[in-house]
């Protein structure tokens, strides 16, 4: 028991949170949808996207004998009411995690639910750039004109090329073209963390998640609102990786949602670099 006639200082020290995020490239506004990075060496040492879950998988993989549990945290931007970006940010968290989870049908569905036409503009120019195909559908207007439908019948035909598929080639965007999408991306992932995309389930394996997996933030948290130590987010349309010693998972029981780690209190940030440069050679030529 501590005595009463002395003065005592408490100094509790912050528990280490490893923190990887994706940023606004991610997610277009009132979108649910992950999206792909431009190919770039800046993006890439940025992270977002494809990237981030690259460096993700093959962080915990390597991180198997001692494993963190992952939470997936969902943020969005002030427009719009609270309840609607509560569920927003909850399904971006969603969305991201049914990827990293390798569920291609949920993950196609989920997609198909909550997605704006830049979503599709920025699929397709990222597949023209780094697979070598004819689908860049111009200008990223969110609009579905004679381009983009010309750039995504050459998706549909460029991807049953490379997966023995049979893709209708006509006929509006459907949880069809999203499960491709899917297909494209695994092809992708595994082409980052450098292994086949047999490879990937091992990968995936190595992922454990907190209980609940997913936090929607809603718009709290916005950077200048972020106090975690260690961590300066860069975006507000953003999903946080955050990986946690078992024994160290926050409860969640204090609003808003995130306080707990955001506010600063507890928890000190150590960030996860995305990926170190290198190649990202096509493997594909098409002339279509």
């Amino acid at each position: 028991m501590l005595r009463t006639d002395m003065v005592w200082t408490i100094t509790i020290e912050p528990i280490p949170v490893t923190v990887l995020e994706l940023q606004d490239i991610g997610f277009h506004f009132d979108s649910a949808t992950l999206t792909p990075r431009e190919r770039s060496d800046a993006d890439r040492e940025a992270g977002g996207g494809l990237v981030a879950v690259a460096a993700l998988l093959r962080h915990l993989r390597q991180t198997a004998d001692a494993p963190k549990q992952l939470m997936i945290a969902g943020h969005t931007d002030p427009v719009g009411s609270e309840t609607y970006n509560l569920d927003l940010s909850l399904a971006r968290a969603a969305n991201v995690k049914l990827f990293v989870d390798g569920d291609r049908n949920a993950w196609a569905a989920s997609s198909a639910a909550k997605n704006v036409p830049e979503d599709l503009q920025v699929i397709l120019g990222w597949f023209a750039a780094d697979y070598g195909a004819n689908t860049h559908p111009g200008a990223i207007d969110g609009d579905i004109g004679p381009r983009t439908c010309a750039a995504l019948r050459n998706f549909r035909e460029a991807y049953n090329a490379m997966f023995d598929e049979s893709l209708a080639l006509s006929g509006p965007v459907s949880e069809a073209d999203w499960a491709a999408i899917f297909d494209v991306y695994n092809d992708h992932l595994s082409t980052l963390i450098d292994c086949t995309m047999e490879g990937l389930p091992e990968y995936r394996s190595a992922v454990q998640y907190t209980n609940p997996a997913t936090l929607g933030c809603g718009e709290h948290w916005q950077p200048e609102q972020c106090a975690l130590k260690g961590y300066a987010p860069k975006s507000v349309r953003r999903v946080d990786f955050l990986m946690f010693d078992p024994t160290d998972v926050p409860l969640l029981k204090s609003e808003p949602a995130g306080d707990e780690i955001y506010r600063g209190a507890f928890f000190e940030a150590v960030q996860l670099q995305p990926l170190g440069p290198g190649p990202l050679d096509a493997r594909y030529a098409f002339s279509i």
